[in-house]
């Protein structure tokens, strides 16, 4: 559908748009990463670390993934940042992802995992950007238990107890 300029219907996978390992670093070019950071440091060799959210977002053309900027902030600490230091970061950064979103390489062993109901790696939370499915919408974030209600547990009537004493002491109560 891309080739009749359809793009603004969505994407023609949306398990591909939302692959986190298809969002990463990789997507750009050194140069992209060059203008952005000459941008930023107006000629210095080293920016601060503060800016480095700002260069993504220009390198993305707009908001990058939120992981990403986490995992390439952490990776870079607190240190007066390079061009050099912002690209390994990102390279790494890159690699946990694609690592997380591709299980098994070939079909064989993707058929030898689902028959020995093998349990993956990762989960789809971990793999995926948002939901893709309705059912996968339930449980993708994780629950606070403090913003459940009270819950009340059940209690047992007279008659309950009464079963349940019989089948201890082995008479079968009906």
């Amino acid at each position: 559908m891309a080739f009749f300029g359809l793009t603004a219907l969505g994407p023609q996978s949306i398990f591909q748009s939302n692959l986190l390992s298809i969002q990463n670093f990789t997507l750009f070019s050194e140069e992209e990463y060059r203008s952005a950071f000459a941008h930023a440091s107006a000629g210095a060799e080293a920016v601060s670390a503060g800016l480095v959210p700002g260069i993504l977002k220009e390198v993305f053309g707009g908001r990058p993934p939120a992981e990403e900027v986490a995992g390439i902030c952490a990776e870079l600490g607190e240190e007066p940042v390079t061009l050099a230091a912002l690209l390994a970061a990102a390279g790494t950064v890159a690699e946990t992802l694609k690592s997380k979103s591709q299980q098994n390489v070939s079909t064989g062993e993707f058929t030898y995992d689902l028959r020995r109901h093998a349990r993956m790696e990762f989960s789809p939370a971990d793999a995926y950007a948002r939901p893709l499915t309705s059912s996968q919408q339930h449980g993708w974030e994780p629950v606070d238990p403090s913003s459940m209600g009270k819950r009340y547990p059940k209690k047992s009537s007279a008659e309950t107890r009464y079963a349940d004493a019989m089948v201890n002491a082995g008479e079968d109560p009906f």
